[in-house]
């Protein structure tokens, strides 16, 4: 070990080998290293603090969430029950836990909606939109509570909005659809029959190779009279699966409507093998097969059997223009009606004598005449007596096809 000695000038402390070394330097070094195992520990606690309180923070967030969504959870439901009073209470609750949240917003302004509180239930969806104004639901909300105050004008906006927004992760062209047809449904209610037809051509061309969505439009456009356009949509739906039963016999009763007997015909068959023993099916194909068994001017028949067509349409239509006549005839008092039937009933009489095949088979001019009196006797006991039945609807269906002239 070395010798220590002190220096007599500066006290410093010297070693036997000449090193000069500071007084007190090892004791300064102990104090130091006590100074940084305090720091760190310092540091260590206030790191498992900051830990300790992270921890507790997000489990206090996490439960808020928890209460929140479970609170939104009750509302979602107690709104299906279609008790939209209580769904309030649980989505201003949820709304508590989690101020910022927007679909428990969303889903107040519908409860609001639905418990009619209209004015509160707008001012909700106002600020939902301004944050979102390209959210589908969003804008379809606003569209539907334009649809309320009867604004064709906003909820044209709106929906518009709603169909080209965004719907995240939900099936957006499925959504686009039912809101498109909201849509039309509003319009032609309001009477807004152009934008109506708009919004249903739109609606079916974006329709995807879907057989029941083409018989779905097709259907919208059958009940519209558009019977051409449904006509198209059935075809459609036919070629992505041909045996499709609501094709086939939306199909079958737009032809009737067309007057294109023998197509219709051929679909309402294929129909009915696909449901047995539907009645409507069964009247529809009933009165196609009339109608093609009567038509005296049915392609490609004949002239023999034309005019015995002629001859039995025009005997159909006497004996019931005389079966009306008597109808009216029989009340307390003689009606200008019921001597007009009578005189036209006289005048079928006066003709009844060239009304025979063999006649008829020889002039055709006359067999033009024929037919043009029995339309003029259907269409008065129509008038008089109602629409008819049976073999006298077929042979007006068949003469409504010819515009009352044969071709």
């Amino acid at each position: 070990m070395d010798d220590i000695h002190h220096c007599k000038n500066c006290a410093k402390v010297l070693l036997s080998g000449g090193e000069i070394r500071p007084q007190g330097l090892a004791e300064n070094r102990r104090g130091s290293l006590s100074a940084e195992a305090i720091l760190l520990i310092c540091a260590i606690g206030l790191l498992i603090l900051f830990i300790i309180t992270g921890i507790a923070a997000r489990k206090y967030h996490a439960k808020e969430r928890a209460l929140g969504n479970e609170w939104f959870e009750h509302g979602e439901i107690e709104l299906k029950a279609g008790r939209p009073e209580n769904a309030i209470t649980d989505f201003r609750t949820a709304l508590v836990y989690s101020p910022a949240d927007g679909a428990y917003e969303l889903s107040l302004a519908k409860a609001l909606l639905a418990a009619h509180y209209e004015d509160e239930a707008s001012a909700h969806l106002i600020r939902l939109w301004e944050h979102e104004p390209e959210s589908g639901e969003v804008n379809l909300e606003l569209g539907q509570l334009a649809i309320h105050n009867r604004n064709v004008q906003e909820a044209l906006r709106y929906f518009h909005n709603s169909i080209y927004g965004d719907w995240g992760q939900r099936d957006a062209a499925e959504e686009r659809r039912e809101a498109r047809l909201e849509l039309y449904q509003f319009l032609v209610a309001r009477g807004a029959n152009p934008q109506a037809q708009a919004e249903l051509m739109a609606l079916a061309a974006e329709l995807p190779p879907q057989a029941s969505l083409h018989v779905q439009v097709g259907q919208i456009f059958f009940n519209a009279r558009q019977y051409n356009e449904a006509q198209k949509q059935f075809a459609l739906a036919l070629q992505i699966d041909r045996n499709d039963k609501g094709a086939l016999s939306g199909l079958g009763e737009t032809d009737l409507h067309l007057d294109d007997y023998r197509n219709a015909e051929l679909y309402l068959e294929r129909a009915l093998r696909k449901d047995p023993h539907n009645p409507n099916l069964e009247r529809m194909l009933d009165e196609a097969r009339q109608v093609l068994s009567i038509d005296p001017y049915e392609p490609g028949l004949p002239n023999a059997e034309r005019m015995r067509r002629t001859v039995q349409v025009f005997q159909q239509a006497k004996d019931r223009l005389r079966d009306c006549a008597q109808t009216k005839s029989g009340g307390t008092q003689a009606s200008q009606a019921s001597t007009d039937l009578q005189d036209l009933y006289v005048r079928a009489v006066k003709m009844e004598p060239m009304v025979q095949e063999k006649i008829l088979i020889r002039d055709a001019d006359k067999a033009t005449v024929v037919f043009s009196l029995a339309k003029e006797m259907e269409d008065s006991a129509t008038t008089q007596c109602g629409e008819p039945t049976g073999l006298n609807k077929a042979i007006v269906l068949a003469m409504g096809e010819r515009g009352g002239n044969p071709k």
